[in-house]
């Protein structure tokens, strides 16, 4: 399981950046209203994201909220919000991530870990390690939404269904 998951989650950042090279520079803090976020501000909670998640897997518990987040603050500290920023960030974030997924043998994947403050409760390692996957390809549907939003057709693939 954490092969597969590592494979996903490399392949979301990477959709995640092909989609990012398509955006145009002018598109890329425009938002439809006060309410969303821009592309950049998503790809930015992208990388936190990942990089949250893989201090997580590593340490085994959550680390957001806690003393021990000194380095995800750092990650936070250094991630501008600019198309090279993000870019960086959800490569740096992505590299850590898939290595702490490698990590975990599958014998860990039922081990649960604490995500109190995430939300009340624990996990499993086998849903830590998913967690990002999921995160980022929601978020390319959101950039596809703003995409639609302001009239650029191109992020619809080939494989889309058309009407």
């Amino acid at each position: 399981m954490p092969t597969i998951a590592a494979l996903l989650t490399r392949r979301a950042a990477d959709d995640l950046l092909t989609l990012l090279r398509s955006i145009p520079d002018e598109r890329l803090l425009w938002k439809p209203s006060e309410s969303n976020l821009t592309v950049l501000g998503q790809l930015r909670e992208c990388a936190i994201v990942n990089q949250n998640w893989a201090i997580t897997i590593t340490e085994r518990g959550f680390p957001v909220g806690s003393p021990d987040s000194r380095e995800l603050r750092s990650f936070i500290d250094a991630l501008s919000e600019t198309r090279e920023g993000c870019t960086d960030g959800i490569e740096r974030s992505t590299e850590a991530l898939v290595a702490a997924i490698n990590g975990v043998s599958e014998e860990d994947t039922d081990l649960r870990i604490n995500i109190d403050t995430l939300r009340p409760g624990t996990i499993t390692l086998a849903e830590a390690c998913l967690y990002s996957y999921w995160h980022m390809v929601y978020h390319e549907g959101q950039i596809n939404f703003l995409q639609a939003s302001y009239g650029d057709a191109a992020h619809y693939h080939d494989y889309h269904v058309q009407g």
